[in-house]
């Protein structure tokens, strides 16, 4: 029973079980960041742009597709 020993084979498979687990965790950890910080996702609808209205002078934030609501 040779517990203590291992070969070089076992370290290489574990090795690359380990790899192939790390590259897409490291990947889809990039593609959170850069899509967190990149999109525009969250803002519920409150637009970059202020407007004024017309009539009454009054700033606007909001999209006109918050018009309509799901109830």
């Amino acid at each position: 029973m040779q517990t203590g020993i291992l070969h070089i084979g076992e370290k290489m498979v574990d090795g690359v079980i380990l790899v192939a687990v790390m590259i897409p965790v490291f990947i889809a950890i990039c593609q959170m960041i850069i899509s967190v910080t990149i999109s525009e996702g969250g803002t519920k609808g409150i637009s970059k742009d202020v407007y004024y209205g017309r009539k009454t002078g009054k700033q606007y934030t909001a999209d006109k597709s918050r018009e309509h609501h799901i109830v």
